[in-house]
Formats: C-alpha cells, sequence, structure tokens
C-alpha cells in the first residue's frame, strides 16, 4: 500500500512497473482507543509486476526492487523503516 500522496508523486515522473488500485483499511481496537486523535491518509494499493526493467519490480523472491529514480521519489516520504540495501546485478 502507499499513501495517495505518494502515488501521486510517483505517477507525476512518471514511474513504471505498478498499478493502483482501491484498498479497504479497517482500524484495530487497539488504534481506536489509542489516546491521541490519529487521522490515516487515504491509501491505494500498489500492484507491482515482474519486469525486472521497470522503476518497481518484484523479484523471483518476492522482494520490492526500486530503481534509483523510483528510491529517490519514495526517500521525499516516511520510509524510515523501509530496508533498503543497493543490489548489484539490480533484481
Amino acid at each position: 500500500m502507499v499513501s495517495e500522496e505518494l502515488a501521486q508523486a510517483m505517477g507525476a515522473v512518471p514511474l513504471t512497473g505498478f498499478e493502483l488500485a482501491a484498498v479497504e483499511v479497517t482500524l484495530s481496537a487497539e488504534f481506536e482507543d489509542a489516546p491521541l486523535p490519529r487521522v490515516l491518509p487515504r491509501y491505494l494499493w500498489l500492484k507491482v509486476g515482474h519486469d525486472q526493467q521497470a522503476d518497481l519490480a518484484l523479484s523471483p523472491a518476492h522482494v520490492l526492487c526500486v530503481s534509483a529514480r523510483a528510491l529517490e521519489v519514495m526517500k521525499k516520504f516516511q520510509i524510515d523503516h523501509a530496508e533498503v540495501e543497493v543490489v548489484k546485478p539490480a533484481c
């Protein structure tokens, strides 16, 4: 899933290798009972293909591979918890 804002940024470049679809997000009771008010952004389902020449692709091991330009777009958003590893040769 990606935020609508990230999806718009990815489409503006435009990046290749993915489609976007609607997704239903539900909240857990723990989230709803949290003392701080939280508003979630609108999310979209990021459907990634297997074309290794695209900006986004799933490897045979189901690892998300992204091009350098895709990573630059993503770094403008919150990816603090993502594990990023440079792979040579690319996926």
